[in-house]
């Protein structure tokens, strides 16, 4: 992944964003994915927390979103969030919607063929996931944790896509983006058990299990018809990578980073 490092506002505070190597070439789209500096949340969320339901106060959140929406030149942008489930609920958006506020949707997948709305997943160690097929201007973007990753919404949200937009899968690019990776997610027997189908993604060691959330979304895209070489993984852990990104498993309560796309 590409780190790109604006500073802004008086207090010169830098806010980090990332962005795959694979999506930035693509001038019809942008993407990102935050980190958790820029913003102005004190402890334990600081700084750039994202989520409202984090147990921050809400102004805080609030004027992080204007910070970001700043940098981004988005402040005339309609952004659309989930109130995500961890379920394989996707969320299809094709009507132009009416304002430019925050939506809120049910479900842990959007998908949308809508010029100039920013769509968007919040994680703190689940598996965010960015797509785009770059023939029909299709974009997407994934909230996948162990529960979204056994029900296999990376290879539904692509077969949506297919379905509803008539896109190829060889024309799909992918970034998966920052989340806790296999060094560090630990997991009981209850969880291994839903993945029989990608055993080779389960690692066992000293008598305690770790999954690879990252493994899995990419076998699962490789499946639903897509190119090896059009899948990016960032391979960075958020547990790992504390001072960066926000991390449930390594300190609970955190904050949320974002993971957004938008067809310019």
């Amino acid at each position: 992944m590409n780190k790109i490092i604006n500073m802004l506002n008086k207090k010169l505070n830098k806010l980090e964003l990332y962005q795959f190597e694979n999506l930035i070439k693509y001038n019809g789209i942008l993407h990102f994915i935050t980190a958790r500096n820029g913003g102005i949340s004190s402890k334990p969320f600081e700084s750039l927390n994202l989520g409202y339901k984090s147990g921050d106060k809400p102004e805080n959140v609030r004027t992080n979103w204007k910070i970001l929406e700043r940098n981004l030149g988005l402040e005339d942008k309609k952004i659309v969030l989930l109130n995500q489930l961890h379920s394989d609920k996707i969320v299809i958006i094709e009507d132009i919607l009416k304002d430019n506020s925050i939506y809120e949707k049910d479900g842990d997948a959007i998908i949308t063929n809508q010029h100039g709305i920013l769509i968007v997943v919040l994680v703190a160690d689940c598996v965010p996931i960015i797509i785009y097929d770059k023939n029909n201007s299709i974009i997407a973007v994934v909230h996948a944790g162990w529960r979204g990753s056994s029900l296999n919404i990376a290879k539904k949200t692509v077969n949506q896509m297919k379905r509803s937009f008539h896109s190829k899968p060889e024309n799909i690019i992918v970034g998966i983006g920052p989340s806790i990776g296999p060094c560090c997610y630990e997991v009981k027997k209850d969880v291994v058990k839903h993945f029989t189908d990608y055993k080779y993604a389960v690692i066992k060691r000293k008598n305690q299990y770790y999954i690879n959330l990252w493994e899995i979304n990419r076998a699962q895209l490789i499946n639903a018809g897509l190119k090896e070489s059009n899948i990016e993984i960032a391979g960075l852990c958020t547990s790992c990578n504390i001072k960066h990104f926000f991390s449930y498993r390594n300190k609970h309560p955190t904050g949320r980073f974002a993971a957004g796309v938008m067809l310019k």
